[in-house]
């Protein structure tokens, strides 16, 4: 809990660059290609089952704007954490980011080759295992890079004092 005195930490640039690059090509692109490509070869041509299921009960463009609307409620979630956090997560929120925004021109491209020569350059569930992989380790890195950061500053003392120990055993009748 923050103090009230506090002004809560501003998003660096860095992440609000990340946020829309990967809301545009993971959210925008990736969607708007998946969407070109169902117009183009069929619904069976997207390979998870409920993003097709969405297509068929509400159309592309709902479609397009779930897509969007649910990257973009993901990638809010890194920040809030932030919000939250009394120590930086830099590392960790742009690994995050970044990744997304890679998996979204991955997906992109996927999407418009498999369009064009009705064969995608990589197979959607290897696509999706990699960007899992790719995730987990990135933020673990982040993670490990954030702390690093915030700790090497620090130095370790303890909370309270020799003084105060003592004063506190004596309060709870703690033997000498």
């Amino acid at each position: 809990m923050q103090k009230t005195d506090e002004v809560a930490p501003e998003p660096y640039l860095s992440h609000k660059v990340l946020f829309f690059s990967g809301l545009l090509t993971f959210g925008l692109l990736d969607g708007l290609t998946a969407a070109m490509m169902i117009n183009e070869k069929g619904v069976l041509a997207e390979a998870n089952p409920f993003l097709r299921e969405i297509v068929i009960s509400y159309g592309s463009l709902s479609f397009l704007l779930f897509k969007v609307a649910t990257c973009f409620m993901l990638f809010s979630i890194p920040l809030l954490i932030q919000h939250f956090s009394k120590e930086s997560m830099f590392w960790t929120i742009n690994g995050f980011y970044g990744v997304f925004t890679i998996a979204g021109i991955i997906a992109a491209t996927n999407n418009w080759i498999f369009m064009k020569m009705n064969d995608p350059f990589i197979d959607p569930k290897l696509a999706i295992g990699v960007t899992f992989l790719m995730l987990v380790i990135v933020v673990k890195l982040g993670d490990i890079v954030d702390y690093k950061q915030n700790h090497a500053s620090r130095p370790v003392h303890s909370r309270i004092t020799d003084v105060e120990w003592e004063k506190m055993k004596q309060e709870m009748g703690y033997p000498d």
